[in-house]
């Protein structure tokens, strides 16, 4: 009788409060078929709905074991056929389908996730669909248990940011538990939500979050000792900051962020360092050809096109927020009195040398700042053996030793070195500037610092994205054959270097 009179006064001081009940709309739950009746004889006369097996409750299963399983398998079949469309649409858009995937599709399970506990068994058939229809689709080709584990990383790991929903259950009902504990404890004992401490919420919150960075950095630590040398590199490659930016942002055309079905396959297998499909058994130059090759051969003028897709970016960025910004600015010439502040053997004194951009603003408003670009592929022969570290610590010496002393003491300026890597990653000094132009710009346009730095990153690593692209699928023209051109055949020798008479 005591829901009887909880019911009674709900009805009275609903209203009062702008809440009115709906009978037909409320579920009454009891434990067995006797209460049914009883509670039939209590409630009948209102319209409330009466059952013994359960019901939904804001997208969670209050019920019986039996009415959980009916339930979640429902709920996984729809899940199920929403993949296969997905993947339908991947054949002919992955991108698209890929950022439905991880900004919405994989999202629709979490909640029950977090709130229904001991259901991991039910989403291996889903994660089977996953595995063997959408990935396929969105990548181009099947793929193993092990690449399966790769792209279940978080994105900043090097993964694809799709987990697999049926390790991940367990995981995301505890942090559920976890955060809401202090929530259930004043349901439970009534008391008041003033007594509820929202920092509580937020440490527990924040150290959810501590956790399950420990556990996907173990998963990576783990995956590495399966994974062979050239998989472990583009893994390193692909946790730089910003290398992934591509993958984080949505596919929007009027930001230059979309990429056709190839672009966008190719992408994952540069990520990768997986083969391209259909890519040229040899290059133009007569080598034979791979993504190493392709990216570092100097043949068909790829390399200073990525180089000055580079250089164009940055300046356009740099217009934003700063002033008398000039492309390839011609340096004064040194004066011969001078030269002896130079290094002799390597700073350059050309008459006619430029750098690829200079601006004023960027660390003090009058001062003029050069920067000098570099774009190095971390696979290739000068960068064998050597890590991502000792890489950008060899090029942004050289570009020092070449151009700084001139900049300092002829030009009365300051001068960055801004070497790139291939797969989208940035030296020290590099990372530095664009934090400084992002400060500047989020200074100018009232926005957070996070939101430019994002944006800049993106911005930068499409540039590179869509140069590297071009040189792998680019033409270099045929390998030059070894036989004489016909004119220059003297074909009154022919016979006698034949040996005919």
């Amino acid at each position: 009788m005591g829901i009887l009179k909880w019911w009674n006064k709900l009805v009275d001081i609903g209203p009062k409060y702008g809440y009115f009940p709906n009978p037909s709309k409320c579920v009454l739950i009891v434990k067995n078929e006797s209460m049914r009746e009883r509670a039939n004889e209590i409630f009948g006369k209102y319209g409330i709905q009466i059952t013994t097996r359960g019901q939904r409750h804001l997208g969670a299963i209050v019920g019986t074991p039996e009415y959980r399983e009916e339930y979640i398998k429902k709920k996984i079949q729809e899940w199920k056929e929403d993949v296969k469309t997905l993947a339908s649409i991947a054949k002919a858009e992955p991108q698209g389908a890929y950022s439905a995937m991880v900004f919405a599709i994989q999202h629709r399970w979490k909640f029950i996730q977090r709130t229904v506990p001991e259901i991991s068994e039910y989403f291996k058939e889903l994660e089977y669909e996953i595995h063997n229809t959408l990935l396929p689709a969105i990548i181009g080709r099947e793929i193993s248990e092990l690449e399966r584990e790769i792209i279940a990383l978080p994105v900043r790991l090097g993964g694809l940011g799709i987990p697999m929903p049926d390790k991940e259950s367990k995981h995301e009902y505890e942090a559920s538990r976890l955060i809401t504990h202090s929530l259930k404890d004043i349901i439970i004992s009534q008391k008041l939500m003033e007594t509820c401490s929202k920092k509580a919420i937020a440490n527990a919150k924040n150290t959810m979050k501590m956790l399950k960075g420990k556990r996907h950095k173990h998963t990576y630590s783990q995956l590495l000792i399966k994974l062979d040398s050239s998989t472990k590199r583009s893994l390193e490659m692909a946790k730089e900051k910003g290398a992934s930016s591509w993958l984080t942002t949505l596919p929007l055309d009027w930001l230059g962020y979309t990429l056709n079905r190839q672009e966008f396959k190719d992408s994952i297998a540069l990520r990768y360092n997986w083969k391209i499909k259909d890519m040229p058994s040899h290059c133009g130059c007569g080598n034979e050809n791979n993504i190493d090759h392709s990216l570092s051969c100097k043949k068909g003028g790829y390399v200073i096109l990525r180089h000055n897709n580079i250089r164009d970016t940055t300046a356009r960025l740099l217009e934003e927020v700063c002033y008398d910004v000039q492309i390839e600015p011609r340096l004064i010439p040194i004066a011969e009195h001078n030269e002896e502040v130079y290094d002799t053997a390597r700073g350059n004194k050309a008459e006619n040398a430029r750098l690829d951009v200079a601006a004023r603003g960027v660390w003090s408003q009058f001062d003029r700042s050069f920067v000098d670009i570099r774009v190095t592929h971390p696979n290739c022969l000068s960068n064998s053996g050597k890590s991502l570290q000792e890489i950008y610590e060899k090029h942004e010496k050289e570009k020092k030793e070449f151009y700084e002393s001139r900049v300092i003491h002829v030009e009365r300026g300051n001068f960055t070195p801004l070497v790139f890597t291939t797969s989208g990653g940035m030296a020290p000094a590099c990372q530095q500037f664009f934090k400084r132009v992002a400060t500047m710009m989020a200074d100018k346009r009232g926005l957070t610092y996070q939101q430019i730095i994002s944006y800049v990153r993106t911005r930068l690593r499409f540039a590179m994205l869509r140069s590297t692209l071009i040189a792998v699928r680019g033409f270099r023209g045929r390998a030059k054959n070894k036989e004489l051109p016909l004119y220059d055949v003297d074909f009154n020798i022919i016979p006698r270097m034949s040996g005919a008479i």
